[in-house]
């Protein structure tokens, strides 16, 4: 555990005073309400300093959880749009649990309730591949692939990456980045930007807190 404190420490502080939100005190509060941590300090970094780009306006979350929290706070501080689907209603309840407890507004929406950003691509979407029908999403919605930024959470499980390479590839999309500073074994996410020249590892690189891994 001390391991674990010592390399996301950094990301943590940085949300702390980012966002007021302690990532430990958060994953407490979830896993009262019945849910994991979905995701840890530094991809809640990430999705603050995603949504923090001038590029990005609005942000489509398709999978609701801890992650959902993080986009709420980082588009409120900067006044960016956020919307996270949850097909299921039982986890999306956990989420508006969470969200409320820190007096968000609640962005959670039900497939069958508002689908109206497939009309018009968000600039940015966080794909959580759980359950395994969200990899194919991109197969049933194509027009969401012309967002500037998709990120791919999760994405060191094959059976959920390949779809979604294939959805990007057809698409002209192969300027790819795999996120994983603290370098874990079981948490990667995959960064893909329609701009083949935008340098994302050396965005990655200017922001990242800790700059200790080669």
């Amino acid at each position: 555990m001390s391991k674990f404190i010592e390399l996301y420490k950094p990301y943590n502080d940085y949300l702390i005073e980012s966002l007021g939100l302690d990532w430990y005190e958060v994953s407490e509060i979830d896993g009262k309400l019945g849910n994991g941590p979905g995701i840890y300090p530094d991809v809640g970094m990430l999705i603050e300093r995603l949504v923090s780009r001038e590029d990005i306006q609005s942000v489509y979350e398709s999978g609701s959880g801890m992650s959902t929290l993080y986009f709420a706070a980082a588009a409120k501080k900067h006044n960016k749009k956020f919307i996270s689907f949850e097909e299921e209603i039982k986890w999306g309840d956990i989420t508006r649990g969470l969200v409320s407890h820190f007096r968000l507004p609640d962005p959670v929406k039900q497939y069958i309730e508002d689908d109206s950003l497939h009309l018009k691509p968000p600039s940015s979407i966080f794909l959580d591949c759980q359950p395994m029908l969200r990899a194919r999403l991109f197969e049933q919605h194509p027009k969401l692939l012309e967002a500037k930024w998709i990120i791919l959470d999760d994405s060191e499980n094959p059976k959920h990456l390949i779809p979604v390479l294939g959805s990007l590839a057809k698409k002209g999309r192969f300027n790819h980045f795999w996120f994983n500073p603290v370098g874990r074994q079981d948490r990667a996410s995959l960064l893909n930007v329609d701009d083949p020249d935008l340098e994302t590892q050396q965005w990655v690189w200017n922001w990242r807190p800790d700059k200790i891994f080669w």
